[in-house]
């Protein structure tokens, strides 16, 4: 077909170049790259920030555990059951992460705007976006909370009690 193509338009202008002779889907996917790999690296990021903000956020309440060991040692050994101490490790490192999700929540509202040129098929203040995000962080934040409160039932009352 492109032995077609050239004779055609050779026919109608001589003076015509052609010399990009590669199929269209390689044309278009060539002229799209730079999205693409916008795209991946604005996704990278995210994992990345994601990552590193579980991290931290593990890191925090294992500090704030750790910090804790003598009154967790103390309510074991007055009769508090292993649920009770991971309730209470859970619900403190939850109190963390809400408060940081509704900052962080209200930040990222607030700074769409200047975004806004650049969402291609999502609204500015997108609810499902925002839910979607809020969620994961959410659960991303109750799993860096359950892992130190695990460990925190398991602490020996005795060795508590004599750590300082």
């Amino acid at each position: 077909m492109l032995a077609l193509l050239r004779r055609e338009v050779r026919a109608v202008d001589p003076e015509v170049a052609m010399t990009a002779e590669r199929p269209f889907a390689d044309m278009l996917r060539d002229s799209f790259a730079p999205v693409t790999l916008a795209m991946s690296v604005l996704g990278n990021a995210g994992g990345l920030a994601l990552l590193l903000s579980a991290m931290g956020l593990y890191g925090v309440l294992a500090f704030a555990v750790a910090q804790r060991t003598r009154e967790i040692g103390i309510r074991i050994a007055l009769g508090a059951t292993a649920s009770g101490v991971i309730a209470l490790v859970v619900r403190d490192g939850l109190r963390l992460t809400l408060t940081g999700l509704a900052l962080g929540t209200s930040w990222a509202i607030a700074s769409t705007g200047g975004l806004s040129d650049y969402l291609h098929g999502v609204t500015r203040n997108d609810p499902s976006t925002f839910g979607v995000i809020t969620l994961v962080l959410a659960l991303v934040g109750l799993l860096a909370c359950y892992i130190p409160a695990r460990r925190a039932a398991k602490i020996d009352p005795v060795q508590a009690l004599r750590s300082e």
